[in-house]
This record gives C-alpha cells, structure tokens and sequence, in this order.
C-alpha cells in the first residue's frame, strides 16, 4: 500500500494470476484504489469510498464496512461486481519495505494483514 499510480500497480500485477490484488493510495483522487487482475491479463482498477459509516467500493448496492481491512477480507469471498465476478485472491505486496500499511490499519489487526500484504 502506499501512493502508487495505476501505471506502477499494473506493473507490480503483471504476470500475476487472475485475482491477484494490491491496494494503493491514488495518486489522482484522494482515496485508497483497489488494483486487480482480470483474467485475460488485462486489470480493474476500484476506487474505494470513505463514508461516516465506514468504507465501500465506489457504485450501488455495495457493502459497507467498518474498516478497510474488513471490505478486502470480505472479498475474499464476495465478488466486486456482480457482473465480473471479482474475487481477492492474492495480494501483492510493495517493492520496498518496510510496508507502510500501520497508517490505515489498527495494532489488533497487523496479524491478520500479514496474509494479505504478501509477496510473491
């Protein structure tokens, strides 16, 4: 995580396979983006709205959620979109360390970010 263009998150996901996601500061909007790759190779790029009530992707009919851990941990399971069908399967991690997800996310949970900030 961190504030990465789309052009550099395409190529830290490229080669990855279907699923495979990071999350990123936009360096356009201001706002976390979920990067993901698609099946043909090619990627989708989600932007994730903060509301009073929590966090959610960017449409209609969308989750919300408390925290942002929780919206990424939820679609492991639940597709984006139902229309593309979009699991988070695979995170991939940053080029540098040390990661710097500790500004996002609360002390109880760096256990269970440590599965979802891997490396490849």
């Amino acid at each position: 995580m961190g504030i990465i263009s789309r052009d550099q998150a395409e190529i830290l996901l490229q080669d990855k396979p279907t699923g495979s996601f990071l999350v990123r500061v936009s360096e356009r909007i201001w706002g976390y983006t979920v990067s993901y790759v698609v099946g043909d190779g090619t990627f989708k790029h989600f932007l994730v709205e903060r509301i009073p009530e929590g966090y959610q992707f960017l449409g209609t009919n969308q989750v919300v959620h408390d925290q942002l851990f929780d919206l990424i941990s939820y679609h492991e399971t639940a597709p984006i979109t139902a229309k593309g069908g979009e699991i988070l399967k695979w995170s991939v991690g940053q080029m540098f360390r040390p990661p710097d997800y500790h500004d996002i996310v609360p002390d109880t949970a760096f256990p269970q970010m440590n599965r979802l900030v891997g490396r490849f």
